[in-house]
């Protein structure tokens, strides 16, 4: 069952033990983020901030979220460990009033992948 992690130094610290409501339709366990993600959009290669990041997808931080095209291939950056992973996604959502938006994965680095699991032993 999903559920809302955190995610920093290499450790997973729950943040919701009693996990999501029953009408929460995510597949994968969402961790909130300290990554950073790019892609080219009208104003060339961009960065923006990973607000929550899962296996099948990730919210982010962005002013103009309209210009994110439907399809697109991200780089995502770790600060903490230096590494970067290649990705494809869809654009499922966006809410210029937060300037947020969410999209779901189409091709996932493998690295990344794993690195996204949950815990052994800990919820999922």
């Amino acid at each position: 069952r999903p559920t809302t992690q955190a995610w920093s130094f290499g450790e997973t610290l729950d943040l919701d033990e009693a996990g999501p409501p029953p009408h929460d339709r995510r597949l994968h366990p969402r961790f909130i983020s300290v990554m950073l993600v790019r892609f080219r959009g009208r104003a060339g290669w961009r960065w923006h901030y990973v607000d929550d990041i899962s296996r099948g997808g990730l919210a982010i931080h962005i002013t103009g979220a309209t210009e994110i095209p439907e399809c697109v291939e991200l780089e995502l950056a770790d600060p903490e460990s230096g590494q970067t992973y290649q990705c494809q996604a869809e654009k499922v959502w966006v809410d210029p009033n937060q300037a947020r938006a969410g999209l779901r994965f189409t091709m996932l680095d493998p690295r990344l992948a794993e690195r996204l699991r949950p815990e052994p032993g800990g919820p999922s």
